[in-house]
């Protein structure tokens, strides 16, 4: 059980429950919600759960918190699996992702392919990897992937980051990128240390477009959002052509 499912919510209590279960089912390590002060019955619902699967941690933020990417990594340091999955609490992980990230210890990124779903539950698209089989990469190969590989498939969706680089990422406040932290800062870790890519589908991701990532990235903070993309970058000193390669995949102007 080297596994740590991180799930962060704000009155969600419709979706919440099935996300834990997806999660839970799968004998982690821990599940950790992250109750960013919720008024609906999202308390109710996750003591219920923790009766069923001893693995699910609550924790409740006594008041809504200014920037909840950054009120949730204050509590990264307390997991105990080597590698975390975070996933938003309308989604769900699918069964065996827990199973496959155990396989490879040492990777500091195992990305998977998702499925994407409407807010009715139906599946309406599936992004993959391109690879018909388990493929490990070197920080060369994530790279040239970056670079030249047309789909933006590298995120936080389905994927799982080792602990150590997820606290690395903290210290350049890789929160502070709103809606496109986990895919930029998930691809220069990979692009950094390596990757193993798994043609397996781990999750399902909900495509809500009056939620976080569609508002925030179309909304008036996008382009303060972009800056900060372009300031994290350079803080890590990721190269110049595979910064701009991964900002045009994700319709962010790099110069």
């Amino acid at each position: 059980m080297s596994v740590s499912v991180v799930i962060p919510t704000w009155n969600r209590a419709a979706t919440l429950g099935r996300a834990i279960v997806s999660a839970a089912c799968q004998n982690p390590a821990e599940v950790v919600v992250i109750d960013d002060a919720s008024t609906d019955d999202t308390p109710g619902i996750v003591q219920q759960l923790q009766g069923v699967y001893p693995c699910v941690r609550y924790l409740r933020h006594p008041e809504k918190s200014a920037d909840w990417q950054a009120a949730a990594a204050a509590v990264y340091p307390s997991l105990v699996g080597l590698h975390v999955i975070c996933m938003g609490a309308d989604d769900r992980l699918l069964p065996g992702i827990v199973e496959s990230v155990e396989r490879f210890p040492t990777a500091a990124v195992v990305f998977h392919d998702y499925q994407v779903a409407n807010t009715a539950g139906q599946i309406v698209g599936h992004v993959g990897c391109g690879l018909e089989s388990t493929t490990t990469m070197t920080p060369t190969d994530v790279r040239r992937r970056l670079r030249e590989w047309p789909v933006p498939t590298e995120t936080g969706i389905g994927a799982a980051i080792q602990l150590q680089w997820l606290l690395k990422l903290g210290q350049h406040q890789w929160w502070n990128m709103g809606p496109w932290s986990d895919c930029i800062a998930y691809s220069v870790v990979a692009g950094t240390a390596g990757a193993v890519y798994v043609p397996q589908d781990g999750a399902v991701f909900t495509d809500d477009t009056a939620g976080y990532g569609h508002t925030h990235r179309a909304g008036r903070e996008a382009a303060e959002y972009m800056h900060r993309v372009r300031q994290f970058l350079r803080s890590t000193n990721f190269p110049w052509s595979v910064s701009a390669a991964l900002c045009g995949k994700r319709g962010v102007p790099y110069a």
